[in-house]
């Protein structure tokens, strides 16, 4: 199939994907996987298709989507797509006050903040799971509104998060501690964080997700307050060999 009209950017990069009124975001998956993610903002199961191929013509092996729910899988199975990952959805209220975190977390958001989370996000998960900058900007850019707080110790950051929202939900997007000072409460901070800017400007709920087999953070999640929801999130993938 063609790509049909698509007209997007530069590729490799963080690109806007568009066609008529349906509009996508797509970028390398991470430096060491040969792979794009797709998030799909407006548009049907024919456009996801259509991304699909202008991806793959320019050297793309794979195309990934961002977590779906399931009330949204529907497109990507009929665009071709199949489960690739799982992973567990979590929630908390916000209704109640949060404690304080224990270890120092301010706002971020310069040059230097950006390289220096991107270069601890690499440090802290492994080859399928870094996302890189363009992969933190991508996630930052999902919400309307949306802040990195940074973990740091003498001036020198140690872990993040990125905290979004939309509506009156909030999003733990990202988060990361440096593995050097891991098992020290810094991850627990950057929670308590996350989840006092999202209720101070509005938010009820706080969504996440994370890994089946990421026991250690289901546990600080939990201890947190958040509940494993019963429905899960799906990454769907294609890959170019699937293609006719």
């Amino acid at each position: 199939m063609s790509t049909n009209g698509i007209r997007g950017g530069p590729w490799p990069g963080q690109v806007v994907l568009r066609r008529r009124w349906a509009k996508g975001h797509a970028r390398p998956w991470n430096e060491e996987v040969q792979a794009a993610g797709l998030r799909i903002e407006r548009g049907g199961a024919d456009f996801v298709d259509a991304c699909f191929h202008w991806l793959v013509d320019r050297g793309c092996d794979e195309v990934l989507s961002v977590p779906v729910h399931p009330q949204g899988a529907g497109i990507w199975e009929s665009a071709g797509f199949v489960p690739h990952t799982e992973l567990r959805l979590l929630s908390r209220s916000l209704i109640d006050a949060v404690a304080e975190p224990t270890h120092h977390v301010r706002p971020g958001g310069g040059h230097g903040d950006w390289t220096a989370v991107a270069a601890i996000d690499d440090r802290a998960f492994d080859r399928f799971w870094r996302v890189g900058r363009l992969g933190l900007a991508d996630a930052a850019a999902a919400t309307p509104r949306s802040k990195l707080l940074v973990a740091d110790v003498a001036g020198e950051p140690i872990g993040f998060v990125i905290a979004g929202i939309s509506l009156d939900v909030g999003y733990l997007q990202r988060m990361a501690v440096d593995p050097a000072v891991q098992g020290r409460g810094i991850g627990r901070s950057l929670v308590r964080a996350a989840l006092r800017w999202a209720r101070r400007r509005g938010a009820r709920t706080m969504l996440l997700n994370t890994q089946l087999d990421n026991r250690p953070a289901t546990t600080l999640y939990r201890s947190e307050g958040f509940e494993i929801l019963p429905e899960r999130l799906t990454i769907f993938g294609r890959t170019a060999e699937s293609r006719p």
